[in-house]
């Protein structure tokens, strides 16, 4: 009781302005525990409340060396959910959050400089499972194995149903040794379906087009099975609740994540950072195994995942290791016009995932300037400036001069690759600053970079699934742009990566164009049995004052492999 009315005494306080001098909170001071068994949410969210009231300057402290358990929230998607805040801070001081698979830890939204720094997360329960391969039958699509001690039994078909997931999604097997993907073995499969047959124990079939796949599988590698832990309904509906990512900063400005370190993140992205109007920055961020666990796989989707940004982050000083997608992929949402209301006027499709029209997170401004993109002939025409925004209804979008042969989409993956692309110049991550990262195995690119004028320098890649750095654009399938141009790559190591270290290549439809270009490759070391450079279909390309080596330390004899390019110059 007398702890109950000290904690009204302080709120009273700060919502008054007594403690207007007073800018650093305690969360313990709001009931907050810190044993990792008490739920300390609704603690925090009261001081979260008392931070915001404080106004600028303010500071909320965890102690050193505790661990908060953070049940569910029922009005939030995100446990620390910053909003509407200035020049605030959230300082861990080192201390754990134990957070739940079923919401997202951190959200910055609608923030001018807020930090959040020195903190850990880790999920609990584990947002997927692990177990070891006992039997594997590729002429009969199976595979059999056994849920390993300290890893949670799958949910039954009734539980996936009862959460709205009518099916399992895909996993990966592992090599434990490795602690990732072998080269020789497909990096996903889609099951079927999975039968028990003893405690803890599964057969799984997968599909027929992935029955080949399972031949270089080994009886001792582990599978790696997401669990899609249901979102309360009214909350998966907003806010990309379903797949919100652990880490969300969004439609803020002079933001930055500083030295805080995810062991797990749940089924969704690591961050995700998007449609911010100034600089973010994740500095001493990073993603890896829990030190004395058997883990091999931090995270099922990519580690930082950057859209339509009106300034591109800057990623530095970060790790990243033992995720099952891209390190960082830095791109843009492609546009389509979904009507062609005139040839000035569009209504612009909604791409799957978060709502993008709505007052806070359009993706186009008056004044933007967009680039037209017909993906048929390789064209890429512009900009076209935005002469106006509905404001009742925000996709609809008129430009000051016609655009002309306009072909409708509604970015339909394998369905709408023809028709016409938009691409707002102001909303593409120009300016990114990526340097001074380490990334360990996983499973795709340590970088994939469709975003224009940017540094990538200082880095270390080994033994990633994919490209060291790809920089390219796609289109027909995720729709992410726009072209890679005017990037410096430069004093990186990247050794052992599945694919080349370094890749740049434009792709457009039958006719060859060449829009990836204006880049900058120099005084990298490369170390692969690979091509060390591949570059297809590209223009104005400097290689120069490389080291290229092949794994067994010997020169490599052709380390740069060009087709279909332009202006290459290598020294």
């Amino acid at each position: 009781m007398r702890r109950i009315f000290w904690m009204s005494l302080l709120l009273a306080a700060v919502s008054t302005g007594a403690f207007a001098d007073a800018k650093i909170l305690q969360v313990d001071d709001f009931g907050a525990v810190g044993d990792g068994k008490h739920d300390d949410v609704g603690a925090l969210v009261r001081a979260i409340d008392a931070l915001k009231k404080l106004g600028p300057g303010g500071t909320l402290e965890f102690t050193a060396g505790r661990i908060y358990r953070l049940g569910l929230r029922d009005d939030s998607i995100a446990q620390i959910d910053l909003q509407n805040m200035t020049n605030a801070t959230v300082n861990g001081n080192g201390s754990m959050l134990l957070t739940t698979p079923r919401q997202a830890a951190i959200r910055v939204k609608r923030c001018e400089g807020v930090t959040v720094k020195n903190l850990v997360i880790e999920q609990d329960p584990l947002a997927f499972t692990q177990a070891t391969i006992t039997k594997v039958s590729p002429e009969d699509g199976f595979f059999e194995m056994k849920i390993m001690e300290g890893y949670d039994d799958l949910p039954t078909v009734a539980m996936l149903r009862e959460w709205g997931f009518p099916r399992w999604d895909w996993g990966s097997i592992l090599d434990p040794k490795l602690r990732r993907i072998r080269w020789d073995t497909r990096d996903h499969f889609r099951v079927t379906q999975i039968d028990p047959i003893s405690e803890r124990a599964y057969r799984l079939h997968v599909l027929d087009s992935f029955k080949d796949d399972l031949k270089p599988v080994r009886v001792g590698d582990v599978y790696f099975q997401p669990i899609q832990y249901n979102v309360e309904s009214r909350l998966a509906k907003i806010d990309g609740g379903r797949y919100a990512a652990s880490i969300h900063v969004t439609n803020s400005g002079d933001c930055l994540i500083e030295n805080v370190t995810l062991y797990s993140g749940r089924s969704s992205m690591t961050s995700r950072v998007d449609l911010n109007y100034g600089r973010v920055t994740f500095r001493g961020f990073k993603v890896m195994f829990r030190p004395g666990t058997d883990r091999i796989v931090t995270n099922w989707r990519d580690g930082m995942h950057c859209k339509d940004n009106r300034i591109g982050p800057t990623i530095e000083d970060c790790y990243f290791e033992g995720m099952l997608d891209d390190s960082i992929n830095l791109s843009q949402n492609t546009l389509m016009a979904s009507e062609i209301i005139s040839d000035t006027t569009f209504r612009m499709a909604k791409a799957e995932g978060p709502k993008r029209w709505g007052k806070d997170t359009s993706s186009v401004w008056v004044g933007d300037e967009l680039m037209v993109f017909y993906p048929v002939t390789g064209e890429y025409i512009g900009p076209f400036k935005v002469a106006s925004v509905n404001e009742n209804a925000r996709e609809i979008i008129t430009f000051e001069k016609p655009i002309p042969n306009v072909v409708a989409g509604q970015i339909r993956s394998g369905i709408d690759k023809n028709a016409t692309h938009f691409y707002n110049l102001n909303m593409c991550n120009s300016g990114f600053i990526i340097r001074n990262n380490t990334f360990m195995p996983q499973r795709r690119h340590a970088m994939l970079v469709r975003s224009p004028n940017g540094l990538i320098e200082g880095n270390t890649i080994e033994e990633v699934g994919g490209h060291g750095v790809l920089l390219a654009n796609e289109y027909g399938h995720f729709y992410e742009g726009p072209f890679p141009q005017n990037i410096v790559v430069r004093s990186n190591t990247i050794r052992n990566t599945h694919l080349a270290p370094i890749c740049a290549e434009t792709h457009s439809g039958p006719e060859v164009n060449r829009l990836v270009k204006n880049i900058e490759i120099t005084g990298n070391t490369l170390t692969s049995d690979a091509p060390a450079i591949e570059l297809s279909s590209v223009a104005n390309v400097e290689v120069a004052n490389n080291r290229f080596r092949s794994l067994d330390g010997k020169e490599m004899a052709e380390p740069v492999q060009v087709k279909t390019s332009i202006g290459v110059r290598i020294r």
